[in-house]
């Protein structure tokens, strides 16, 4: 692909190009998106308006294309970085913390890195349980439903309607932004 970010450009051709490694990450090609992401993040070093949300989901997204290249200890890295400033940036409570710990988590796992694992097992236990007793009260987990808690919006099914059109939408940023 011949498509380049400039630094000096819009954060908004920033942001497009990095929705563009999104789709590139999970459409098979994420040493494509792992060249978008580290361009995009030195372009977001330079551009005015980054709150530093832009930089945590920029960096997160690197750490998945490089996760999907098996480079384990490189995504670590990412997303040791993503977790720390998303916790500063979002806050603990932002749900691209926990997918960043949840991810951290899985490295862990696939690496066989253990260290600290039962040390922390009463915090994240009272946490899985907090977290059990928010979803009691805000889903229906215990009623009988399709295998979905949430409902399509009218006249939409999730399969048929937005998820297609976001994909759309997104190879349309792809083809705008880079010429293909």
């Amino acid at each position: 692909m011949g498509g380049r970010i400039h630094p000096g450009g819009s954060l908004d051709t920033v942001r497009a190009s990095l929705g563009l490694a999104d789709v590139l990450t999970f459409d098979g090609d994420p040493a494509e998106a792992e060249r978008l992401y580290r361009a995009g993040l030195r372009s977001l070093a330079t551009l005015s308006g980054d709150t530093g949300r832009d930089r945590v989901f920029a960096l997160s997204g690197l750490a998945t294309s490089l996760y999907f290249q098996s480079r384990l200890d490189e995504a670590a890295r990412s997303f040791e970085q993503a977790l720390e400033l998303g916790t500063e940036v979002l806050g603990d409570d932002h749900p691209k913390v926990a997918e960043t710990v949840n991810n951290l988590g899985s490295i862990a796992y696939q690496s066989g890195d253990f260290r600290g694992a039962t040390a922390d097992a009463e915090a994240i236990r009272a946490r899985m349980n907090e977290v059990q007793s928010h979803r009691e009260t805000a889903q229906p987990i215990r009623e009988k439903t399709g295998g979905s808690t949430f409902k399509n919006p009218p006249g939409n099914s999730a399969v048929g309607g937005q998820v297609i059109r976001a994909v759309e939408r997104r190879r349309s940023i792809h083809r705008n932004v880079v010429g293909v």
